[in-house]
């Protein structure tokens, strides 16, 4: 009974309640009083989503919550998985490190706006990993792309402008692609229930139509999740974005739209065969793209920026695969993904002539060390895995393409690392406390492939996209 209240439409209402009351909250009490609010909120959602993910593992299949009383196809539905309630769990903890990190920097800016954004872009990703309709998850990419766009240009500086326009025009083509690929679906299949579409796919069949919005829906969740060659808006972004946003896109919307491709790729078309290995080329164009621009960059937030769609391809090739180890592989790489680069585009935002604060050097070997897939960390074990279903699955080479960028990675990752470890200054207490964090958290991630329980919770993460009749 008690594991009945963690309901993820108690978390979706209390935070839209949140956001329609901020400018409530600031005039009663100004800037401090709506900052307050925000960081409670992120709080309670981050634990609330714990016990989320703990009760998502009594139901190995997904947990079936029917919105309103109606039920499945004809109702929406959210399919909470495992995988997708621990996704949403650090995306509200990573929100949560966003406005501490944040909390003395726009008193000139209209506050109640900036929290407002950031709640509808934690809240929108959110959606995109819990939904179990395909509508329902366009509505969630479309709040999320909308609080990305606001965040995107808050900052009014040089260069902002066009890195957003950019970024619109780019994501609101995608969106077209969307509608236009969720109609073929409806037109052939007669619903928009995940599951449901699934079990009438078998019988239909992969026609045209099915493939043309396949091919839809890659360019649609393309964009954001930055695949080559439809993340060129990505560096532009990442350059003039403040670093606490960039922290919450990639462990939000970008996740968000992999956890979608995922969704589509796997458990609704069920992993193609005569399309897999285009996907798989495409994942690899992208990793290799990206590791070759980061090494040649100037700019270490540059750099960073081009090094997290080497890791969003890295990511695209394991769900595109679409196998037991490869999936693995993808859950993997994700977290350390988050964890990684978001340290790194904390720091980032310190940075001075000098180099990194003397205060987070903990905290950037931790970084660096996670964003290359070093052992321990658990992007190193995802790297195995994928090494592992690359092999299973006799792709050679493209086991020895990942294999040698790789080595590009590391070398350029080494000679930032080189260049900022020796820093004299400090970084605000206040400020430190993120990147902090999410190294004990990193640390604590460390222990995970040795703790046989734990790696049984990696097993049940993958298992409704296994149950699907997938390789």
């Amino acid at each position: 009974m008690t594991l009945k209240l963690f309901d993820p439409m108690l978390m979706i209402g209390i935070s839209l309640a949140i956001v329609f009351l901020m400018p409530i909250w600031k005039a009663l009490g100004g800037k401090k009083l709506a900052w307050a609010v925000s960081v409670l909120l992120y709080a309670f959602n981050t634990l609330f989503m714990i016990g989320v993910a703990y009760r998502a593992t009594l139901y190995p299949e997904g947990l079936i919550i029917k919105i309103g009383g109606f039920k499945p196809p004809f109702g929406i539905v959210l399919h909470v998985t495992f995988w997708g309630a621990v996704l949403s769990t650090f995306v509200w903890f990573v929100a949560f490190l966003s406005i501490m990190y944040a909390s003395t920097r726009y008193d000139a800016e209209p506050a109640d706006v900036y929290y407002a954004l950031l709640t509808l872009l934690a809240l929108g990703s959110s959606g995109m990993f819990l939904t179990g309709d395909i509508f329902n998850l366009f509505v969630f990419t479309e709040i999320t792309a909308l609080a990305a766009f606001g965040l995107s240009a808050f900052m009014k500086k040089k260069g902002t402008a066009y890195a957003t326009i950019k970024y619109i025009i780019m994501a609101e083509v995608a969106s077209a692609f969307l509608l236009v690929a969720i109609a073929l679906l409806y037109g052939k299949l007669g619903t928009l229930n995940m599951l449901d579409a699934q079990q009438t796919l078998k019988t239909v069949g992969m026609t045209g139509a099915m493939v043309l919005s396949v091919l839809f829906f890659l360019v649609g969740y393309g964009v954001e999740a930055e695949i080559f060659p439809l993340n060129l808006w990505a560096p532009d972004v990442y350059k003039y974005v403040p670093e606490e946003v960039i922290a919450l896109f990639i462990s939000g919307s970008s996740k968000a739209a992999a956890f979608a491709w995922l969704r589509m790729w796997v458990m609704v078309f069920g992993v193609p065969q005569k399309m897999l290995q285009t996907m798989l080329w495409i994942g690899i164009v992208t990793f290799a793209f990206a590791e070759v621009m980061a090494y040649s960059q100037k700019s270490f937030r540059r750099a960073l920026g081009y090094a997290s769609l080497g890791q969003a391809g890295l990511v695209f090739v394991a769900i595109s695969l679409g196998s037991e180890l490869a999936l693995k592989a993808a859950f993997l790489l994700m977290i350390n993904h988050i964890l990684s680069e978001a340290i790194l585009f904390y720091i980032a935002g310190n940075i001075g002539e000098d180099g990194a604060p003397a205060n987070v050097r903990i905290p950037l070997v931790f970084g660096f060390l996670g964003a290359v897939s070093m052992p321990p960390f658990i992007g190193f074990w995802g790297k195995i895995f994928l090494f592992m279903a690359l092999a299973k699955a006799g792709y050679w080479v493209m086991f020895v393409l990942i294999a040698l960028f790789s080595i590009v990675e590391i070398a350029y990752m080494y000679k930032w690392f080189i260049s900022l470890y020796k820093g004299t200054g400090k970084m605000d207490l206040v400020r430190s406390f993120s990147p902090i964090m999410l190294t004990l958290v990193s640390f604590a991630m460390w222990f995970m492939p040795f703790v046989p329980k734990i790696m049984d919770l990696l097993d049940l993460a993958i298992k409704p996209f296994l149950q699907k009749g997938v390789m």
